[in-house]
C-alpha cells in the first residue's frame, strides 16, 4: 500500500513538474514578454480618450502591436514610435504619454493639440526625437525636459507655449542637461524673459538653435561661443 502511495506522489509530482516546464519553454520559443500588452493597450486608449478625430485604426483591435494601430511601431510588442503629425487629431495630451517608457520617438507636429505639456514626458528615458511643433500647445516648457538624456531632437515651434527657459537648478533639471541636443526649436511662441547664460556651455553639441517669434528680451548670451557645434543660430 505505502508503495502504491509512493508511486501515486511520484506520479503527480512528475506531472506538475512537466507542465511547469512547459510553461517555462512556451516563455524560451515566444521569446517575447506580453505581460505588459494590457497596460500598452490601455495607455493607448487612455492617450485617445482625450483626443477628438483619432487615428480610425485606433482601438480596432486588442494588441496596438500585432496589428499595428496606425502610426504606430512596435519592437518585442512594446511601443517604440508614435509618428501622428498632420492627422488632425484635437485635445491634450494626458500624463499617460508617460507610461509608455519604451517610446523613443514621439511626433505629434501639425495637429490641434492643445493645453500643456505633461511633466510626465520627462520620464521617458530612452526618447531621442520630439517634435510637438504646429499644434495649440500652451502653458510652460516643463523643467522636467531636461531629464531626457537622450534627447536629440527638440521641436516645439509654433504654439502658444509662454514663460522662461528653464534650466537647471538646486531642485529642478533644465534645457542646460540635454548635453546630446543637436535641435532647439523655440521659434513662434509666446516665450519671455532673458535667454539664460546658463542655457550654453561647453558640453553640449547643438547645431541647430532657433529663438524668433518670441518676446524673449535682452541678447544672446556668451556663452552661446561656447557651444563649437552651431552652424544655424
Amino acid at each position: 500500500m505505502r508503495t502504491l502511495i509512493f508511486i501515486l506522489c511520484a506520479l503527480v509530482a512528475s506531472l506538475q513538474t512537466g507542465f511547469g516546464s512547459t510553461d517555462s519553454q512556451d516563455g524560451l520559443e515566444t521569446g517575447v514578454d506580453v505581460s505588459h500588452l494590457p497596460f500598452t493597450a490601455a495607455a493607448l486608449r487612455a492617450l485617445m480618450s482625450e483626443w477628438q478625430s483619432p487615428p480610425p485604426s485606433w482601438g480596432t483591435t486588442d494588441d496596438p502591436c500585432e496589428t499595428p494601430w496606425e502610426g504606430v511601431s512596435c519592437k518585442d510588442s512594446r511601443v517604440t514610435i508614435l509618428k501622428l503629425s498632420t492627422m488632425g487629431i484635437k485635445g491634450t495630451l494626458s500624463a499617460d504619454i508617460g507610461t509608455l517608457s519604451e517610446l523613443t520617438i514621439l511626433i505629434l507636429a501639425g495637429c490641434s493639440f492643445n493645453g500643456s505639456i505633461p511633466d510626465e514626458l520627462g520620464s521617458l528615458q530612452n526618447l531621442s526625437y520630439l517634435a510637438l511643433n504646429s499644434n495649440q500647445f500652451t502653458g510652460k516648457i516643463p523643467s522636467s525636459m531636461g531629464k531626457l538624456s537622450n534627447l536629440y531632437w527638440f521641436d516645439i515651434a509654433d504654439n502658444q507655449i509662454s514663460g522662461p527657459l528653464p534650466v537647471s537648478n538646486e531642485r529642478e533639471p533644465g534645457l542646460d542637461l540635454l548635453h546630446q541636443a543637436k535641435h532647439f526649436h523655440f521659434n513662434k511662441n509666446n516665450l519671455s524673459g532673458s535667454i539664460p547664460e546658463k542655457l550654453f556651455h561647453l558640453n553640449m553639441t547643438l547645431f541647430h538653435v532657433i529663438f524668433d517669434g518670441n518676446t524673449l528680451t535682452g541678447r544672446i548670451p556668451d556663452s552661446i561661443c561656447l557651444v563649437r557645434t552651431i552652424m544655424v543660430l
